[in-house]
Order: C-alpha cells, then structure tokens, then sequence
C-alpha cells in the first residue's frame, strides 16, 4: 500500500514538471494587445458632393463674335491633354479626415454617366465619292471652304446632311493618297449649326439630359490599316447628366467610393438649343429628391445646374466632338505627322485647330476600349464637379461623416488561465500529500537503501526496519563509523 502511494506521488511530480513546460506559451496567449478602430467624437470628417454645379461665368473674345461664354475652364484642363493620351490626371476628391480612417453615410450628388454600344458594319459603306472635305487638316469645322473632294474609304450616310468619310485616303488625280483619315468623332448634333442627325441618336433616344451623343470609327492598324482598306470598328457613344448615390469610407488613407445607383434627371428633349435663338442652350437639369443631409426642413434637396453651366460642360466636351484623327499629305508643313483636328469652338472659324505629333495610338483607337476609356473621363469629369473649386457661392456642398482612430488595447483572454491555474492545484495537491506521507513516518524508519551501513548501527545484525527513530538517534550519537577506502578496497 505504501509502495503504491509513493508511486502516485512519484507520478504526480513527474506529470507537474512536463506540465510546466508550455506555462511561458500558455502566459503569452493570456494578454493580447490588439489595434483596433474606436470613435474619435473630438474632431469632424467630411467629403465633397455636388448639390449645384456653379462655376463662373466666364467669357472670352472672339473677335466679330464679341464675348462669347467660354468651355469650363476647370474641366478643360483635366480633359484637354486628355484627348490625345490614355493618361488621364484627375483631382482628388475633397475629402478631410485627421486619423485617415473615416466612413460616412451615403449620399447623392450631382455626376455624368456615359453608356457605350456596338453598331452593325454594314451603317458602313465602301466607296469613292466626291464629297464634303470637312475632316480634311487644312479645313476648320464651321469655315466656308469646306469645298468637295475626291475620297476613298468607308462612309456614313447621314440623312439630311450626305455621305460623311469615315476612314478612308484623299484620292488625288495622279493616283497618289492624300490625307488619311484613320478616327472619326461624328457628333450626331452639329457643333455650329446646331442641326440634329439621325434625330440626335441612334440607339440612345430613351437616355435623358444628354450632354454628347456620337458616332466614332477607328480603323483596325492605324494609317497602314488605312492604306489596306481594312473595315473599321464603329460604335455610338453618349454622355449625360444624373445624380449619382455613393457610398464612401477612407481606410488608412485611402478613399474607397462605389455608386449604388443613379436617377436620371427628368428631361428628355432632343434640342438643347433655343428655336428662335441659336446661341441660347435651354438644358437644365433639375431634380428633387429626399436628403437626409438637407439642411431645409422637409428634408429634401434640389440638384441642379443651370443652362449656362450645362452649356460651358458640353463645350468642354465639343472639343473632341467632333474631331479626326488623321495624317496630312501633300506638302503643307504638318505632313506625314500624327495629327488630331478638334473642334475647337473658341477659335477662328477660318484656322483648323490642330495637335501634331500624336500617336502612334489613340485612347479612342481600337483595340482600347472606348467604354473603359470613357469611364476614365467621366469619373474625372465627376471629382471636379463634386469639388466644384470655382464656385460663385464661395463652398462646395460636403457631407459629415465619423473620424475612428486605431487605438492599442490590452485584452486579457482569461480562459488560458485554466491551465496554470490546474496545475497550480495539481502541486497544491503534491505538495499537502508530501507532507501528509511524511508525518507518517515521524515514528518508523525505513531503510531506503541498500547498503550495510544500517547493519553497522545494530549489534546483532537484525533489520532495524522496525526499530523505532529515537533508539536510531541514540545510537547514531554513540556509534562512531570510518570509512576507510584501504579497508575497502581490501
């Protein structure tokens, strides 16, 4: 009974000592310091939005013309190198917040959209025909010597206005090609007269508060595709006004926003011109909708902007509708260069305005994608709107938001305290059966080992296993032993 008792407490011991091995992990896992997002109520985040577009004003002089209203200053310098370059730069949308770490509710705001689709080779038609020279370098859009010449390549025939090349060479007398015409922006409302082709769309009559609709062809190879009467790709595009549902937070600095949806504005007519004026631009895009961001009692907010902002937007984007993008022959100073006509309105009627050395590939030249790279406009298009710097009022429109701050924290996890404290009861346990065993023996002794030396502490050589532990003492105190290492060894 005794053995088995020492074996346990034996047992006991050893199972403490290997259970005490993992402690410093075990202590590791009790106190955490996690980094976590808390709200910072001391300070304000807020984000732009655009309930009004309201730039200035501005005019320029055009010589007979007298002051005219202008592009949109603001747009043209984002959009501008834009046109000829997939490099889009685009403002940053305003936005404060301290900690970089914001979220805000949603919100609308006044944006553009744009909606790209595929149309049939066959609107397309080869030929050579002796026909308006209006994309030709040495003629400007608008100018009275836009005479007729011989052509080569795909045509659209447009009704009410005749054939119009798309891609194709000037066709010279001697057999020899002049300009080459690779891409063609047609926009399907006249940037001059104002008259409407095709009833101003194609397949985008039912889009609402347009600011461009068009035709564009591009030609498979560039110039050399040109040469080889390759088929171009033709696609109409548009863009338009709407206001746009967003959702925006800031994570570690950076803005992460995604539309939810949009609502066009409530305006579907095909002229955005005066019939009695030809210079007075009649779109403005109006819409009411419920705010909860509305500073007005009824919680509703109007988006609007006015016709003369509306009309400095979409001369910012006659710029490039409509424009070619062609090589010059003959012997003019710009021949054999890349070169992109635009449209460009603020200029003298009699001067083509022109950028050289382009190329050797468009944004707008196929194999890119147009739709993506309309995207890109667009979303510029929309951060300067939202920001609206120039504004007559002097203040954008922002929408508060939350400021979260990463905080370090001290996490005690007090489940991994079971183990030790187990084992802390485990040795409380070895501990008291130590001493309980012990004080058994106060009043028997045994030998534990096996060695004659207990023999030398009884005279008649009998076990002293029995003998009580204050006859040992006794003896032990009278009893004087040597070792003697020769006597051993003998």
């Amino acid at each position: 009974m005794c053995i088995d008792i020492y074996r346990t407490l034996a047992s006991l011991g050893a199972a403490i000592v290997l259970l005490s091995l993992p402690l410093d992990m075990c202590f590791q896992q009790v106190v955490r310091y996690p980094v976590e997002r808390i709200l910072d109520t001391s300070t304000n985040a807020t984000i732009a939005r655009a309930v009004t577009y309201d730039p200035e004003n501005e005019r320029q002089w055009r010589g007979k013309y007298g002051y005219q209203i202008k592009e949109d200053s603001q747009l043209t310098a984002f959009l501008y190198p834009s046109w000829f370059a997939y490099n889009t730069v685009r403002p940053p949308i305003s936005v404060t917040c301290a900690s970089g770490n914001c979220t805000f509710p949603t919100f609308d705001t006044i944006a553009v959209e744009h909606s790209c689709l595929p149309l049939p080779t066959s609107t397309l038609s080869w030929g050579c025909h002796n026909v308006s020279a209006e994309w030709h370098s040495q003629v400007a859009y608008g100018s009275d010597n836009a005479t007729n010449i011989t052509s080569c390549g795909y045509y659209l025939d447009v009704p009410d206005y005749g054939l119009q090349l798309m891609s194709g060479y000037e066709a010279s007398l001697n057999g020899t090609k002049g300009d080459l015409l690779a891409t063609r922006i047609f926009g399907l409302t006249d940037v001059v007269t104002n008259a409407q082709y095709f009833n101003s769309s194609i397949l985008f009559n039912h889009v609402q508060s347009k600011i461009v609709d068009f035709v564009i062809t591009s030609t498979p190879d560039g110039f050399n595709g040109v040469r080889a009467n390759r088929t171009p790709v033709i696609e109409e595009c548009e863009i338009h006004w709407v206001v746009q549902r967003i959702a925006s937070e800031m994570r570690s600095g950076k803005l992460i926003e995604r539309t939810i949806n949009s609502v066009p504005f409530a305006e579907n007519s095909t002229s955005h011109w005066d019939s009695l004026d030809e210079n007075w631009y009649t779109l403005r895009p109006t819409l009411t909708l419920p705010d909860p961001h509305s500073p007005s009692p009824d919680g509703m907010s109007e988006y609007w902007v006015d016709n003369t902002t509306a009309r400095k937007v979409w001369q910012t984007l006659a710029q490039v509708v409509p424009s070619v993008y062609l090589q010059p022959g003959g012997t003019s100073e710009i021949s054999g260069l890349n070169v992109m006509k635009l449209a460009y309105l603020n200029a003298e009627a009699s001067s083509p305005h022109v950028a050289t050395d382009i190329g050797p590939l468009l944004p707008w030249d196929t194999p890119n994608n147009v739709s993506a790279y309309l995207s890109e406009i667009t979303r510029t298009m929309n951060h300067v709107i939202r920001n609206n710097a120039a504004s007559v009022r002097g203040q954008g429109d922002v929408v508060h938001g939350h400021v979260f701050r990463n905080t370090v924290l001290v996490r005690v996890n007090w489940a991994w305290f079971a183990f030790p404290a187990t084992l802390w009861c485990l040795a409380v346990v070895f501990l008291a059966a130590t001493i309980w065993r012990s004080s058994k023996l106060e009043g028997k002794a045994a030998s534990y080992k096996s060695s004659l030396l207990p023999m030398l502490l009884e005279r008649d050589g009998r076990d002293i296993g029995d003998r009580s532990m204050s006859s040992m003492r006794s003896q032990a105190k009278t009893s004087h032993i040597r070792l003697d290492r020769r006597a051993h060894g003998s």
